[in-house]
Formats: structure tokens, sequence, C-alpha cells
């Protein structure tokens, strides 16, 4: 072989080398979804007494329930009504808005919890619609009726196939919020808020939310609903006393 040829195969050696070596980088510093993980520390964060506490209020006309969506299947259309009301409101309060610390946390991990969100597939609706965890806590799914469901989300796509089957999955990636459906019935949708931290409420039927195990500083703190969109707020944690906070939202 003349030198010219040996250095071109040297080369293209190297070269071939090169990109696979890069390739597998890329590979294992992302997710399934594209996203690189961030950097955690490895000491725990302090944890304190400190609570925020509040209501999220809706202010405006209140939209009129959509269609549902599910009429065309025989088996969802004999469990639901043809519509179906996102913005729940009852004297001015709102429901099934996800409340959360955005910023101000100390530096530090917080521990993933081991028990699992139950969620479960009634009735052709999700339930709970919205709800929260922390990146890697477990979720069970389960199906309550008599035809097969599935869970869809950016993590994974599984199959829940008769009634009674349940079936814990997990969440990496951090998101506000992420999607779940049912690939069978697609109109069925949930919303979970990822988090690192387990400071987030979902607002009950009376609009109160609660927030606890809070240290001492200033937090942003946001809401977000799903037709209604986000809003944020500063407030301070000082001692025992509840940080009162109050979100009011509007229609688009």
């Amino acid at each position: 072989m003349r030198n010219g040829q040996r250095f071109g195969l040297i080369l293209s050696t190297i070269l071939l080398a090169a990109l696979a070596a890069s390739g597998c980088n890329n590979d294992k510093g992302k997710t399934g979804s594209g996203v690189a993980p961030k950097p955690t520390s490895d000491k725990p964060a302090p944890t304190g007494s400190g609570v925020i506490q509040g209501t999220v209020k809706f202010a405006g006309t209140v939209p009129a329930p959509e269609d549902w969506g599910g009429t065309s299947s025989s088996d969802c259309r004999a469990l639901h009504p043809g519509t179906i009301q996102l913005v729940k409101v009852q004297d001015g309060k709102l429901e099934d808005a996800f409340v959360y610390v955005k910023a101000g946390l100390p530096e530090g991990y917080y521990p993933t919890p081991e028990k699992a969100v139950v969620v479960d597939q009634k009735g052709c609706e999700f339930m709970p619609r919205v709800f929260g965890l922390v990146a890697g806590q477990p979720i069970e799914f389960g199906n309550s009726d008599a035809f097969m469901h599935n869970v869809k989300s950016p993590e994974f796509n599984q199959g829940l196939a008769t009634k009674g089957v349940k079936m814990q999955l997990k969440l990496q990636e951090e998101g506000v919020m992420v999607p779940i459906r049912c690939d069978v019935h697609p109109w069925m949708r949930a919303y979970v808020g990822v988090l690192s931290h387990p400071y987030f409420d979902v607002s009950k039927a009376d609009g109160s939310f609660k927030i606890t195990g809070l240290v001492d500083g200033e937090y942003t703190v946001a809401v977000w609903h799903e037709k209604l969109g986000t809003l944020e707020q500063k407030v301070k944690v000082a001692g025992a006393t509840p940080a009162a906070l109050d979100f009011e939202m509007r229609p688009k």
C-alpha cells in the first residue's frame, strides 16, 4: 500500500471514531425528550415549617362547557355527557389550578417520594385531570372502565387493556405542564406538573391551596390553568405564620 493511501485510511479511521464518540456522548447527555438533564447538588436541600396558602379566584364570565369529543365512541358515549366544563368555578373560586414554587428555593436536592401518585381512567376521563409530582416519582395508572385505555406522554406509551389493570410508570423530565392522553380515546387528557421539589398543590373546589415545609425566604409562586394560562407573584415566608397569597385568573 502506498504511503498516500495508508495515510488516507488512517485519517478516515480517526474521523469515524471521533464521530462515533460524539454520537455516544450526545445520547448519554440527553433523555428521551431530547433535553439535557439539569445538574443536581450532592447535598440535601434544607426544609422548614413555612407555609404559603391562599385562594385561586376567577373574575369574569365563566366559559360555557366545551364539546367533549367522545361521542364518536359508543363505549364512552354511554358513560359521559356530550360536553365538559374545564373552567370549574364555585362562588368565584377556581378549581384545578396548579400552584407551585417557581423560584427562590435554597440549593440542594429533594428526595424523590416512593409513594405513587394514583391516577384512574374512569368514565372515559383521567381522574384527577390535573396533578403534580416530583420527577422520578411513580404514577400508578389504573383502568376502571370495561374496555381498553392507554396512557401516553413524551416519555411512555402503555396500554391498559382491561378493567382493573394497574401499571406504575415514571416521568423523569421536569415540565409544567406535561400532557398525558389516551391514544384509544384521544380527547381524554390529563396534565401533570413534574418538578424537582415537592412545593406545589392543586386548587380545591373552593379555590384553596396550601404549600408547606418551606424555609424562610422570598419565593416566586406561579399558577397554571389549562384554559386560563399562567400568573406569577412574589411572596415572603417568615416564621410560623402562613404567608397569604391569592391569585385572580381571567378568561384569555
